[in-house]
Order: C-alpha cells, then sequence, then structure tokens
C-alpha cells in the first residue's frame, strides 16, 4: 500500500471542517473519522477498499487542500474515484 498524494482546489470560501460535517451525515458513509485537521474515509473499489485522506493546507479565502489515498488495487482507478468523490 501506499499514499499517492494531489492537490484539490475547492471553490473558494471553503472550509473542509464543514464540508466534514456535512459528508458525516450521509447515510452511505459509514467508514470515515474527523480528527480536527484531516478527514478519513474508506471509499469501496472493485479492486478493495481505499483510505482517502484529506486536509486543509490554505485558508478559506484561497482554499487548496491535501488529498491521498492509500489501499491495494489499481492506482489509476483509486484516484479517479477518490477524485469524483471529492468534487460530488
Amino acid at each position: 500500500m501506499r499514499a499517492n498524494p494531489f492537490l484539490l482546489e475547492p471553490l473558494s470560501p471553503f472550509r473542509l471542517d464543514l464540508t466534514v460535517w456535512v459528508v458525516r451525515r450521509r447515510p452511505d458513509n459509514v467508514v470515515d473519522r474527523w480528527d480536527g485537521h484531516t478527514y478519513r474515509r474508506v471509499v469501496p473499489l472493485p479492486a478493495g477498499p481505499v483510505q482517502v485522506a484529506v486536509t486543509q493546507i490554505q485558508p478559506p479565502e484561497s482554499p487548496q487542500a491535501a488529498q491521498s489515498h492509500t489501499g491495494a488495487g489499481n492506482h489509476t482507478d483509486a484516484r479517479q474515484k477518490t477524485h469524483e468523490t471529492a468534487y460530488r
């Protein structure tokens, strides 16, 4: 398993803590965790589950977040699915 980081650039203003509050209330998000800094969630993929971690690295006015995923399976599929999940 390896971490595969990439940057997300959400629309301003963006606060990860408020986004997590909304996302965690969805019934299909069974395995997730917020430690006050990084949001982690397990995303099921055909090749096996992948853990996604997102951390906000810039302020809400010029937001940027670092996302990484770890898990078994196809690296390309995991990156595409985690990217889709982040932007839905």
